[in-house]
């Protein structure tokens, strides 16, 4: 039998848990109308300390609100269904008890049992002694007692259960009673109701009113948990997230076979065939560092004499060991000779001995009557080489030779291009190898010949001081020549042939004539008595306007009595010549190019208006036996009647005009008489 707050009359639990009830709860004809008990309970007494309370009513009256029960960590366990105890029999007297109603069916999943414990039974009373009060007015409705619907907590925040399966054989209420609809509340543990001392559910003669049904309740297939309020408490403080953490190292199991490593294959290929470029660059190298030094050995082997020379050349070797006793030293360096034939020896002679300019004036002495035909003619080539066989290219280092003349001598023909007789007074091949030597040694000396500037005329292709130094440095090495038979068939440019012989002749005149002490050394600087030798003072004579469109070439200059007899005894008799330099006083010499032609413009100054109209009439007959292509004029000054005017110009290289060589050996002969 189970605890009741009905039937107790303290209204509180037993002190000890009741034992367990029996698995099968025997049978009886009693039936607890809870909704019957709550009616009687909440229905007010007149007498006792209770207050009266209302009957029941249609209409529901709202539940009281429950005290909220302290949180637990755990949801309380919904109490199991009171035990059915057992029916007391009816007195004799009593009003007549109803039929028991049948047993409900046996539910296939019965709710769980609490065990009552063991308790004395409860003292009986008899209906005679049980207190009894009339029948409660019925209250309106309006003054019936209302109860706050308690607020459920967030559906979310309390766990959830599944409805319970529906329960069979729960007590029914009976028909006749009537039904007390009550509003939805929350489910919560009831408020222990006190109970009415003259109503009791063992009371057969009044019943309680039975539990109402809720038709619009759908049966659940569990029982529902109960709602949990909600937390008051502050929340409890919680650990900051920790740093992730490194995951382990995961070891390679040694029994697991592992494939390739296709990276380390890679780096292993890339690693062999680095290995492979680097010998094969290392191979490449070391055969090209044979070719090179292959070649190497065999260009000195074979080329030396050409790249390095070390050795003489035959011709050379008697004349090399003879300066090298004269001078009492050796050559620093074997000296090379380059073999040139015809005109390529010719051009590379004159550019060696005269400069690079040597033909810049060949238009102005064809305009004079002084040369004929081209630079390269035939004419000059033979004379050149019947000069000089060999010369030494100071610049080059080199040694030119013209090929063909080998002869320690040379040949009645190539004699005869300079005099009659052809007698060998042309230097020979051993005279001129001879001086080029010198040249050589004393270039590797540092020993150079001597540069002389000064104005350059028409008598040789360089300046009087120039010819004057040339000539004393051959007559230091090998001595001076006396004047040779020019022969009249000669046909080249008279200043050339005048610079040729003038140097092979004036040296040793001059030395003596200037009578230096000490007596001058080859490379020094010569005094002004040795190169003013050749130089003859003459006064500059005032001259014209140029002609329209002309473009001079240099200033006006004086060329002297010495060139101008050069000049007209090409075309004018002996005596003519000498009454023209008796009568000009000073003269002028101006270079200049008019519409592409080398043209000349000269002045004669006389002492009286007559002399200038001799001087016009030899002028005129010169005049007459120049080419139609020189066109020369002849003029008296309109500003001083007393001076002369002449101006031609260059007749072309196709121009027919001969030259007479013998005018070089006059004139040189009259200088050699004015050296003493």
């Amino acid at each position: 039998m189970s605890w009741s707050s009905v039937t107790d009359a303290d209204g509180q639990p037993p002190t000890e848990a009741p034992p367990a009830a029996p698995a099968t709860p025997p049978k009886s004809s009693f039936q607890f109308d809870l909704g019957s008990a709550l009616a009687k309970f909440g229905d007010p007494a007149p007498t006792n300390d209770t207050p009266p309370t209302a009957a029941p009513s249609a209409e529901p009256a709202a539940p009281a609100p429950s005290p909220e029960p302290a949180p637990s960590a755990e949801p309380a366990a919904p109490a199991p269904p009171p035990a059915a105890a057992p029916a007391a029999e009816p007195a004799a007297t009593g009003p007549a008890t109803p039929a028991p109603e049948a047993a409900p069916p046996p539910v296939e999943s019965p709710l769980p049992q609490r065990s009552a414990p063991a308790a004395d039974p409860l003292p009986q009373r008899s209906p005679d002694e049980l207190p009894r009060r009339g029948a409660p007015a019925p209250l309106p409705a309006d003054q019936l007692p209302r109860r706050r619907p308690p607020t459920a907590p967030p559906a979310e925040d309390l766990p959830q259960r599944r409805s319970p399966a529906p329960v069979e054989g729960l007590p029914r209420r009976r028909d006749d009673d009537p039904v007390v609809p009550s509003a939805p509340a929350a489910r919560s543990t009831p408020e222990p109701t006190p109970s009415t001392p003259d109503r009791s559910v063992f009371d057969t003669a009044n019943p309680a009113p039975a539990l109402p049904r809720n038709p619009q309740r759908a049966p659940i297939d569990e029982p529902v948990a109960p709602v949990l309020p909600a937390a008051t408490t502050a929340a409890l403080p919680t650990l900051p997230a920790s740093n992730p953490a490194a995951p382990p190292p995961i070891a390679d199991n040694p029994a697991t076979p592992k494939g390739p490593d296709v990276s380390a294959v890679r780096s292993f290929e890339l690693k062999q065939q680095r290995e492979k470029r680097k010998s094969r660059l290392a191979g490449f190298t070391f055969l090209a560092f044979v070719v090179v030094a292959g070649l190497v050995a065999v260009g000195l082997l074979f080329g030396r004499d050409w790249l390095f020379p070390t050795q003489w050349d035959e011709a050379l070797i008697p004349l090399v060991d003879e300066i090298q006793l004269e001078q009492g030293s050796e050559f620093a360096e074997p000296v090379p000779v380059d073999d040139l034939t015809g005109g390529e020896y010719a051009a590379a002679a004159l550019e060696a001995a005269f400069g690079d300019d040597w033909a810049a004036a060949f238009p102005q002495w064809r305009a004079l009557g002084l040369a004929s035909g081209s630079v390269d003619s035939p004419a000059i080539v033979d004379t050149v080489v019947a000069w000089r066989p060999a010369v030494y290219d100071a610049e080059a280092g080199v040694i030119y030779r013209a090929a063909g003349v080998d002869d320690a001598a040379p040949t009645d023909d190539t004699a005869d291009d300079l005099t009659d007789e052809g007698d060998g007074d042309a230097m020979s091949m051993d005279d001129a190898l001879r001086l080029a030597l010198l040249e050589a040694f004393d270039d590797q000396r540092g020993i150079d010949a001597t540069d002389v500037d000064g104005a350059s005329g028409i008598l040789g292709i360089s300046s009087p001081q120039a010819i004057a130094a040339a000539s004393v440095d051959r007559a230091l090495l090998i001595g001076s020549t006396d004047v040779p038979p020019i022969s009249s068939e000669v046909q080249i440019a008279l200043p050339l042939l005048y610079e040729m012989i003038a140097v092979d002749v004036f040296g040793e005149p001059i030395i003596d004539a200037a009578d230096v002490d000490p007596a001058p050394q080859y490379g020094d600087d010569y005094p002004d008595e040795v190169l003013d030798a050749l130089v003859v003072e003459h006064e500059v004579a005032p001259m014209g306007p140029l002609p329209d469109g002309a473009e001079a070439l240099g200033e006006p200059t004086a060329l002297g009595p010495d060139a101008w007899q050069l000049v007209w005894q090409n075309r004018l008799p002996d005596p003519t010549t000498v009454r023209l330099r008796s009568l000009v006083k000073a003269d002028a010499y101006q270079p200049f190019v008019q519409g592409g032609k080398g043209c000349v413009a000269a002045a004669f100054q006389t002492e009286a208006d007559i002399n200038a109209g001799e001087v016009v009439t030899a002028l005129t007959a010169w005049a007459t036996a120049a080419p139609l292509e020189a066109s020369p004029t002849i003029t008296i000054s309109p500003a001083d009647p007393a001076r002369v005017e002449f101006v031609t110009c260059d007749p072309g290289a196709t121009a027919e005009q001969s030259v007479a060589p013998s005018t070089i050996t006059g004139l040189i002969d009259r200088q050699l008489d004015a050296l003493g």
